[in-house]
């Protein structure tokens, strides 16, 4: 074995302990491939990879070990993108499923794996972190309940830290994360974006994230952004006896075609609770509860465009409205940075206890001024210095009658402000069929009227883009034969 930098060593040492047993196997001076060096580690070893494109499907063979970049030893974010673990579409390019009970993987690009479960990352009954990663470009596909294609995780505990999840593709179950069976994960200052579902059939749920069977998810600062499925749930789709807790999240532009574009809901006594967070621009509604019994969502001190009334709740389940949750433009940048006028800012809780369980507890200095924001990140802006904002002039409010039509349909809209109106007609597969208005209206109420009878499908979408924001209407349109 070739000499190790003693700089190295006692950087790593301080770093992270290590006992005396303990080695540092580094990639690729002492050995040629990361997955030698996992092959010749013991319990509690290092194994240090250096900046490269390592063309490995790795496996830990139950190996309770630490794999890092550089960034353990420089705390430079910049080997995340220099250090490159490439699946070559033969298999998932990393997998953890020999009851390891303490791995830690950081500081890597995972891409290019292809497998039906987990197709970047696979965990199976094990417990594992991961930090600092961006994994992209990755796809599970090819058989039923196929998902997962970022990461897949079944009866695992998995803390999940600093993570972009990005543009992986799943079939069924979860183009970002899979999480089945007995779970329990954290996910933190993470982002969930551009991740996809191309399923064919009803099972497609949750572009970004699916959770089921008794898993448990709680996650925190992290966007959840234009995650796509053809059928239900775009942000997250929750089943089965799931549980999510979101605290300070911005789920915004992501999409379900038949429905809940931010939170699905399906089968019995999944729960979800929202603090702090943001529900915006999602498509064709926010949430949405579909089949089962005696699922519930709970939401306090966030902002859920269209309020409670964007939330289709079935006989059976449950909604708890509770304290200062409010329907406004958040007032974005690009990145979903609040802007100085948002109504945000201060506006959500340091602390909140739900049935005896404390959900919040953000002690003052985790966050600037009064209160903490809504959303996932904390501004630097400041309520007391903050413009004053003037949610009644920055929204339109529309509305579609009848509902269900038999062809002829009336758009109402109310524009505070002048500004161009678009109304475009989607089928259920969000394909476009027709465009109802395109033009610049000014400030008071105005009807629209529409000939929908011969338009494709019984179920359309009308979507109205104008001054402040994006509304959508579902349609059924019944026919007389």
């Amino acid at each position: 074995m070739k000499k190790i930098s003693l700089s190295i060593i006692l950087l790593v040492l301080l770093l992270f302990p290590l006992s005396s047993f303990n080695q540092i196997l580094i990639v690729p001076d002492n050995y040629p491939t990361i997955q030698s060096a996992i092959d010749a580690a013991y319990g509690g070893d290092t194994v240090l990879v250096k900046p490269g494109v390592y063309i490995e499907n790795l496996n830990f063979n139950g190996k309770n070990i630490l794999i890092t970049s550089l960034i353990t030893t420089t705390r430079d974010t910049g080997y995340i993108s220099q250090t490159i673990i490439d699946g070559n579409a033969q298999g998932p390019v990393i997998t953890i499923n020999n009851n390891e009970s303490n791995v830690t993987i950081r500081g890597f690009t995972v891409i290019n794996g292809f497998s039906s479960h987990g197709a970047g990352i696979r965990c199976s009954h094990v417990s594992v972190r991961l930090y600092d990663l961006i994994i992209t470009n990755n796809h599970a596909t090819g058989t039923s309940y196929a998902g997962g294609g970022g990461i897949a995780i079944g009866y695992s505990d998995v803390i999940i830290k600093n993570v972009k999840v990005l543009n992986n593709t799943g079939y069924d179950f979860g183009g970002g994360l899979k999480i089945r069976y007995y779970c329990n994960v954290s996910i933190d200052s993470s982002e969930i974006r551009g991740n996809m579902l191309t399923a064919t059939r009803v099972h497609g749920k949750g572009g970004g994230i699916y959770i089921d069977y008794f898993s448990k998810v709680e996650i925190s600062n992290t966007l959840i952004t234009n995650n796509v499925t053809s059928y239900w749930g775009g942000g997250i789709a929750c089943a089965s006896q799931g549980t999510v807790i979101l605290k300070n999240v911005t789920i915004a532009n992501n999409t379900a075609f038949y429905g809940g574009g931010a939170l699905y809901f399906c089968y019995d006594n999944s729960m979800a609770i929202v603090g702090n967070s943001i529900f915006f621009d999602n498509y064709p509604n926010e949430v949405f509860f579909d089949t089962g019994m005696f699922n519930s969502l709970s939401v306090f001190h966030s902002d859920i465009e269209g309020g409670y009334q964007n939330i289709y709740v079935d006989g059976d389940d449950t909604l708890n409205w509770l304290d200062k949750n409010i329907n406004m433009m958040p007032w974005f940048d690009p990145d979903y940075h609040l802007l100085s006028n948002s109504p945000c800012i201060d506006a959500g809780t340091g602390f909140y206890v739900f049935r005896g369980d404390t959900i919040i507890n953000r002690p003052p200095g985790t966050y600037n001024g009064a209160d903490p924001d809504m959303g996932f990140w904390e501004s630097d802006f400041l309520l007391s210095v903050a413009p004053p904002h003037e949610p009644d002039h920055r929204e339109f409010v529309s509305g579609v009658y009848p509902n269900p039509s038999s062809g002829k349909t009336y758009i109402n809209l109310a524009l505070h402000i002048p500004g161009h109106v678009k109304i475009t007609v989607h089928d259920v597969q969000g394909k476009p069929v027709g465009i109802l208005h395109d033009s610049f209206l000014n400030p008071g109420d105005h009807i629209i009227s529409a000939n929908l009878e011969d338009l494709p499908g019984s179920i359309i979408f009308i979507k109205i883009a104008g001054p402040g924001s994006v509304q959508t209407h579902k349609v059924v349109v019944w026919r007389e034969w």
